[in-house]
């Protein structure tokens, strides 16, 4: 299973969610085909959509045969040529057979946003919770295990960072809950209900963070990421290999790597003002959580900000608070990961 947030407020929508690297019925597996479904899209300036579960069948013919059928590709071309997309999707999805699938989608009418979701069968995984002046809505990929695991998340990281309603401070939210827990790699660790912890779960939240932005305004996309195949530099294509078990053991390389991707994202959307000066004070909030946290080191944080500023022309403060000579050269020379080194960086800027 995916996961997939939402997020509404009187003035923005917000949807983020991770990355399928296996294509076959979104599942995960080690016979599947390894390419890339990315769940969270706009459809127009008005609606996105992020999907979940089983969208894929096989329909089997009395000689034998089978045909590949993906209900999935069929609503997303009737859905771009409908002027109403909510009122397609209802009509598309619920008790459609062969389908475990469910929508969670944002929908913008008179500038005003609404969050919900629609399903071929019941979701009793989907979880709705306000803050403020913030509604948002994410299922619960451990539910079995856990029923409340990423609103627990989102809760405690909110507080924990104390966090406004601001755009900054959404997309900072939704991004970090979701990097967190791909970053935990292919197995983690979850209390259950009951108290009890189990260890060592299977863990179907991976690939990166996606994360698309709706405003007022209709004349931007606001797309903060880019397709796979298509970024030479960020989102781990061509230089680290998504799948390998270096990931799992170096969690700061993902980090890295979704911070190059907010970069990028904040110089796309350059022609709107308000995303771009929100994501400027989400990146610069997302490096000093990177470093109080502990998650990268500081000397490569600054050696990361140089070279930013050097190739994107923009101007990122460095860490204030940076290791003592002597106990940078011991902590260089105890460091058996060596995973994160100048020349390592530089693939991903």
């Amino acid at each position: 299973m995916t996961l997939i947030i939402g997020c509404i407020t009187s003035e923005f929508a917000v949807l983020a969610g991770d990355t399928q690297l296996t294509v076959g019925d979104l599942q995960r597996g080690t016979d599947l085909k390894r390419e890339v479904e990315i769940k969270v899209s706009k459809y127009s300036h008005r609606f996105m959509m992020g999907i979940l579960g089983k969208w894929s069948w096989f329909s089997c013919a009395e000689n034998g045969t089978a045909t590949y059928i993906n209900d999935l590709d069929i609503l997303k071309r009737r859905i771009q040529n409908n002027d109403d997309e909510v009122g397609y999707l209802k009509e598309f999805l619920p008790n459609r057979q062969n389908l475990d699938a469910t929508a969670i989608f944002i929908d913008k009418k008179n500038d005003q946003f609404t969050l919900d979701y629609v399903s071929s069968k019941t979701d009793q995984d989907l979880s709705r919770i306000k803050m403020e002046q913030i509604e948002l809505m994410f299922n619960e990929p451990f539910f079995y295990y856990q029923k409340q695991f990423v609103q627990n998340k989102i809760l405690e990281f909110s507080k924990s960072n104390d966090l406004g309603n601001t755009l900054g401070d959404v997309i900072f939210l939704v991004n970090n809950i979701i990097l967190e827990i791909i970053a935990e790699g292919r197995v983690l660790d979850v209390v259950q209900d009951d108290g009890v912890p189990i260890f060592g779960i299977a863990n179907t939240v991976g690939g990166y963070v996606t994360i698309e932005v709706m405003t007022k305004d209709d004349h931007h996309i606001n797309c903060l990421y880019r397709p796979y195949i298509y970024d030479y530099n960020t989102l781990l294509d061509r230089r680290t290999y998504p799948f390998c078990l270096f990931l799992d053991k170096h969690k700061e390389i993902r980090y890295l790597d979704n911070m190059v991707m907010l970069i990028k994202g904040s110089l796309a959307v350059d022609n709107d003002k308000l995303v771009r000066n929100e994501l400027l004070k989400c990146i610069v909030k997302q490096l000093t959580y990177l470093s109080d946290s502990g998650i990268i080191k500081n000397y490569i944080l600054n050696k990361f900000i140089d070279l930013i500023n050097e190739k994107y022309d923009i101007e990122l403060d460095k860490i204030a608070k940076e290791e003592k000579k002597e106990a940078l050269n011991l902590m260089l020379f105890l460091d058996e990961k060596e995973a994160v080194d100048l020349d390592y960086i530089k693939n991903f800027i």
